[in-house]
C-alpha cells in the first residue's frame, strides 16, 4: 500500500525531521511506499485521493494555544481531502494543552468526513516510532 505523511511545520523545527525519520523507518512494517509532502508547499499536481492512507502530521503546536491553523483544512481539501479517505492524525506533544490541540485537528478533518483509525500525541522519537508501526 502507498501512504502519504503530511506534515504541517511553519518554523521548520529539525525536531520536526527527527520524528519523520522515525516514522518513516517504522512504517516499512505495513507499507510498502510512504511518501512525504510539505503541507504548506504542496503543489498543484499533489492530489491526496491516490493515496490509499493519509498521515497528516500537525507540527505547528503553540505552548499556551490549542487550536491549530485553519489552513491545514483548506490545504488538504484543495488537494483532494473527500469524505471516506482514511488516515491518522498525529500531533506535537508541546506545551500546555496538547490533548486538547489533538482532539480539534481531528474533530476538523473528521468535519471534512476524514477517517482517523489512529491518533498519537508525538512527546519523543520512541512515541514516533510506535506511530509509524500504526500507519497503514
Amino acid at each position: 500500500m502507498t501512504a502519504v505523511l503530511i506534515y504541517f511545520d511553519k518554523k521548520k523545527h529539525p525536531q520536526t525531521h527527527t520524528y519523520i525519520d522515525a516514522i518513516k523507518k517504522a512504517a516499512h512494517s505495513r507499507c510498502d511506499d510512504l511518501r512525504i509532502l510539505d503541507g504548506y508547499s504542496l503543489a498543484d499536481t499533489d492530489r491526496l485521493y491516490t493515496y490509499g492512507y493519509i498521515a497528516v502530521f500537525c507540527a505547528d503546536k503553540n505552548v499556551f494555544s490549542s487550536s491549530y491553523d485553519p489552513k491545514i483544512l483548506t490545504i488538504l481539501k484543495e488537494h483532494g481531502l473527500k469524505s471516506g479517505c482514511k488516515g491518522c492524525v498525529l500531533t506535537l506533544g508541546k506545551g500546555l494543552f496538547s490533548g486538547k490541540f489533538a482532539r480539534n485537528v481531528m474533530n476538523g478533518l473528521e468535519s471534512c468526513g476524514f477517517i482517523i483509525d489512529y491518533f498519537n500525541i508525538l512527546k519523543n522519537v520512541a512515541d514516533a516510532s510506535r506511530a509509524g508501526e500504526n500507519i497503514g
